[in-house]
This record gives structure tokens, C-alpha cells and sequence, in this order.
């Protein structure tokens, strides 16, 4: 069985629940079959490993918050099949 190549994508997604705080997130997924890694590049860079099995709906979702001292948190939401997988 041959072994599946990782996969890098650049994204830009948007958040409807945060307009005021960071709609929109620059991510760069490292993709392998059990998990997605990703970075995100706003104020500071942030990384985090998803594991599929978090996936609801074939969706990754991310809550992400770019401010530490505001209680707003952002959920961006990732349809499988704009990874490629």
C-alpha cells in the first residue's frame, strides 16, 4: 500500500460570529490522514492539531481568539473537501 503524501493548503476563511474581533484567518493546514495541523497568522502565530474524529459533518471547526483579554472567540469552519483530501 503506498503511502499517502502529505498535504499543505493555504486558506483564508471567514467567520460570520466575529466581524468585530477577526473575521478573517490566513491558515496554512498541514493535512495527514489522522489530523489536520494548522498555523494561523493574525496578531501572533498559533498552532493546533485537530484530529478528524472532531470532524462534525466533514467540517473542521476552529475557535480561534486573537485577542487573550476579550471573551469573543471566533469559529471558522473548514468543509473537508476544500483540503483535498
Amino acid at each position: 500500500m503506498a503511502q499517502l503524501s502529505d498535504v499543505y493548503r493555504a486558506i483564508d476563511m471567514y467567520s460570520d460570529d466575529c466581524k468585530e474581533n477577526y473575521e478573517k484567518l490566513i491558515v496554512i493546514f498541514h493535512v495527514v490522514v489522522i489530523s489536520a495541523q494548522y498555523k494561523v497568522f493574525g496578531n501572533h502565530e498559533h498552532n493546533e492539531t485537530i484530529p478528524w474524529s472532531k470532524k462534525i459533518n466533514n467540517t473542521l471547526e476552529i475557535n480561534y481568539n486573537n485577542n487573550e483579554s476579550s471573551n469573543i472567540k471566533c469559529t471558522f469552519k473548514l468543509k473537508e473537501e476544500e483540503l483535498h483530501i
